[in-house]
């Protein structure tokens, strides 16, 4: 019993190790190989053109056709599922049959399309052509509908609410994870304060401070291409800087405005330089991250800028 694991030992796939093959043919001029291997379990077709593209460029070669056939035993009901995969030419196939009811009965086939999908005659013998090429199995297929339209309505109408209620289920969690996360700009800031507010010049490069907000709102501007520059102000009860951030993305800058809060404790990673817009030294900002932070109070809504 020659495996194909045995044949293709460059290639590392699971499907090797329990595929016999049952004809290799080459074709050194063409640089090409069809081969036709007995699995002991159905090959979907992607996974069957994936391990084509694998033996392709293993051996360096130009073409590779891969066919599987299988024993009778393991033909059931829903293998005309794994079947309607492989024509090419009606993947329209697939999605009515994956949500179909399928039945075997010796050598009948009954389909039940439960949402209502329509199969004709040409699609019904391909399918049974297939299923005698892979099985050496003469299948009659029957395809029915035991619902009416009102009824396949009714249950579309219910799929897709509760597709559009798993949506909202999921944005709501994602929103809850993204208030959670302490990052709300960039990147999580691994790092430690590297250098005090006072301390910052326009030569002082990358740098990670914390401080907390002591405005009301950041400042907001739009730019014509609908950009967004974001310039808030942080202390650490001794002096301040402003922050800039310039972000097209729209997502990350209604996350961001939505948590910079008076009084929320951060921590920023940025370059500073002298901003020739602004004509100050402040921070452009790469990363902001909330932190826990002990604070004096202090509400005084204007704090003295370092320039």
């Amino acid at each position: 019993m020659n495996y194909l694991s045995d044949i293709f030992k460059l290639v590392d796939n699971e499907i090797l190790k329990h595929s016999e093959a049952v004809s290799v043919a080459v074709y050194p001029e063409n640089r090409a190989m069809e081969i036709v291997a007995k699995c002991v379990k159905m090959v979907r077709k992607d996974s069957a053109r994936n391990l084509e593209q694998q033996i392709l460029n293993a051996y360096n070669l130009k073409d590779v056709s891969l066919e599987f056939v299988y024993d009778k035993e393991i033909f059931n009901a829903n293998s005309i599922k794994t079947v309607a995969g492989y024509l090419a030419d009606y993947p329209q196939i697939v999605p009515i049959l994956n949500n179909a009811q399928c039945t075997l009965d010796g050598d009948k086939l009954s389909v039940d399309c439960l949402d209502g999908g329509i199969i004709d005659e040409e699609i019904k013998t391909l399918l049974a052509e297939n299923i005698k090429k892979m099985f050496d199995l003469d299948i009659k297929i029957e395809f029915v509908r035991t619902k009416t339209d009102e009824e396949i309505e009714e249950q579309f109408e219910l799929d897709k609410k509760e597709i559009i209620e798993n949506i909202e289920k999921a944005r709501q969690a994602l929103e809850e994870n993204k208030k959670k996360s302490p990052v709300i700009y960039g990147r999580e800031i691994k790092g430690t304060p590297d250098i005090e507010i006072a301390e910052i010049t326009e030569l002082s490069g990358r740098v990670i401070i914390d401080g907390y907000l002591f405005k009301k709102a950041p400042d907001i501007k739009e730019t014509r291409n609908g950009a967004h520059i974001v310039t808030f102000s942080i202390t650490d009860d001794k002096n301040a800087i402003n922050c800039k951030i310039f972000t097209d993305d729209n997502a990350a800058f209604e996350a961001l405005v939505g948590r910079l809060k008076k009084g929320t404790a951060l921590r920023v990673r940025g370059q500073a330089q002298n901003d020739k817009y602004a004509r100050e030294l402040l921070i452009n900002v790469n990363d902001v991250n909330v932190i826990d932070w002990e604070k004096r109070t202090d509400n005084a809504e204007e704090k003295r800028v370092e320039l």
